[in-house]
């Protein structure tokens, strides 16, 4: 005779739906739990616990080494899951609900069961540096006193119900040069995965002779001019992880003023394009060669990947409310016990733009291509990705995510200038 066991049936993932800036609804998850090869001589049903549970773990960086530490090694019960093993015994307990499962005609003791997911929690997330995992448990204890242990990993995602529009670049400058670029978005394809992109570049004069360090021709007849032209244009997406990890204060939140802020950034898509350019160029006898252009290029957005990210650090003052357990054991184990140390992770995406200019000599009067020189200007731009909703007096603003400032705020990077205007 097989021995008695018990068996989940639920979906994989679970989809939490959001709209930019009104927050998303609690979701339920419907499931069915399933007692077989058990003699029920005497037994008409069997009380079981159904709960949602979750582990994570934060990765800290070595000092002067790319390698992740991890702060624990997991020990106790563990479950098979896609990146490696979920810890049960030291999982939170978030919510849970139980169920009485009734003998049916086949022999097997059945039920329904539905749990409510809060919209607050953190999705799955599996990065090098955090992992975020949940996963269904279901336990029941049979009239012999035997338990019986069942479990499903499940994913949770968090969406945008309606892709937003995001927040275009201002001009940005660079010194020593009459170029300006401002980046705008379209709103991403849901099909394709493509994120439509207008690089607008003015100012494609061509630097003074002695203004650049990058050697140019020197002498011009003074019925040509001499423009930049782009010649290639190279893009990387890149996610970062900032985790806030700390001693936790009441109600598990933590306090910034003893937090410690890390960051892990890497890139998932990269991309090329070489723009194929056709020229405004007019025949006639005060023919004048423009010096602003529109590039249009897509970059490809990585599956499972919300750009923005879709989920937001929740703030209260000072303190971060929602946070994740960190592991209690490791080199600090003690110290991380005594303080119930904690952490919440926040991501965001960017985009890099790296521009190749080569210089074309271009005859005044007629637009004619005189003489092309390979690209030798590289100009680099960062666009962070945030999103835009539109405000009751029909103005778009940026949204808010709720991230905390620091005093070492992160500037701009020093080799161009950002300002507001057009």
């Amino acid at each position: 005779m097989k021995a008695p066991n018990l068996a989940l049936g639920l979906p994989s993932e679970l989809i939490i739906f959001r709209t930019p800036g009104s927050g998303a609804r609690n979701s339920g998850i419907h499931g069915r739990i399933v007692c077989n090869n058990f003699n029920a001589s005497n037994s008409y049903s069997i009380s079981a616990q159904v709960r949602l549970v979750r582990s994570s773990a934060f990765l800290a960086a070595r000092p002067n080494s790319n390698e992740f530490s991890p702060w624990c090694q997991r020990k106790g019960r563990h479950f098979g899951s896609q990146r490696g093993m979920f810890d049960l015994q030291h999982a939170e307990k978030l919510v849970d609900c139980t169920v009485e499962m009734k003998s049916e005609l086949s022999g097997a003791f059945t039920s329904t069961f539905e749990l409510v997911i809060p919209s607050i929690l953190f999705p799955t997330i599996a990065l090098p540096s955090v992992e975020v995992s949940y996963a269904v448990v279901a336990q029941t204890i049979l009239p012999s006193g035997q338990s019986l242990y069942a479990h499903q990993v499940l994913r949770i995602s968090k969406r945008w119900l309606e892709l937003p529009s995001l927040m275009p670049s201002p001009r940005i400058t660079f010194p020593e040069s009459p170029l300006a670029v401002k980046v705008r978005f379209a709103k991403q394809d849901a099909q394709t995965r493509h994120l439509p992109i207008t690089l607008h570049l003015k100012g494609l004069d061509s630097p003074p002779c002695g203004a650049s360090s990058v050697p140019s021709v020197s002498w011009i007849r003074e019925s040509e001019v001499r423009k930049m032209t782009p010649r290639t244009i190279q893009w990387e997406l890149e996610e970062k992880a900032i985790v806030i990890s700390g001693p936790s204060t009441d109600g598990n939140m933590l306090a910034m003023s003893h937090t410690t802020r890390s960051e892990q950034a890497r890139i998932i898509s990269k991309g090329k394009y070489q723009p194929v350019l056709h020229y405004p160029f007019k025949t006639s006898a005060d023919a004048e060669v423009e010096s602003e252009i529109d590039i249009h290029f897509n970059a490809h957005i990585p599956k499972d990947t919300e750009l923005p990210d879709a989920g937001e650090l929740t703030t209260f003052g000072d303190r971060v409310v929602r946070t994740l357990s960190s592991p209690s054991s490791g080199p600090d184990s003690v110290a991380r016990r005594d303080l119930g140390a904690r952490f919440a992770v926040h991501m965001e995406h960017s985009l890099r733009v790296s521009i190749h200019l080569g210089e074309d000599t271009f005859h005044k009067k007629t637009g004619s291509l005189v003489h092309r020189r390979p690209a030798q200007f590289a100009y680099s731009v960062v666009v962070p990705l945030k999103v835009v909703r539109e405000t009751s007096s029909g103005r778009d603003c940026q949204w808010v995510t709720g991230l905390p400032t620091y005093e070492a705020a992160m500037g701009s990077p020093p080799t161009y200038s950002i300002n507001d205007e057009v």
